[in-house]
């Protein structure tokens, strides 16, 4: 039945007024552009990843595990690329967060009095 309903709309070229986006063109075009993760900048990383639980576990097992490997295996075109660099963003920006906090002044001077 939505079928029919759909195939009449388009055969009788009546068209509804959708809704106005409140996202800007640009930003739905950059992000349209980059959708293999091969050819995408990092920062997208930080702008449009949603953390699938799945990733949250990997991600887990990565901080609790003593050596091993973790391999991602699953079909074309599911992620896998995107949540290795998601992993590696968020692992990096956690990295320059605790570089800062160590060599803050103000974090120099409570390590020297401990």
């Amino acid at each position: 039945m939505a079928t029919s309903k759909l195939a009449s709309d388009l055969s009788s070229g009546s068209k509804k007024a959708q809704p106005a986006s409140s996202v800007p063109l640009d930003e739905i075009y950059s992000w349209a552009s980059q959708l293999a993760s091969e050819s995408r900048r990092l920062d997208c990383v930080f702008r449009w990843y949603v953390w699938p639980d799945a990733v949250r576990e990997i991600i887990h097992k990565l901080e609790t595990m003593n050596g091993g490997i973790i391999g991602l295996v699953d079909l074309q075109g599911v992620g896998k690329s995107s949540a290795l660099q998601a992993i590696l963003a968020g692992r990096m920006l956690l990295q320059d967060k605790e570089y800062r906090r160590r060599t803050s002044p103000v974090t120099r001077l409570d390590l020297d009095r401990t």
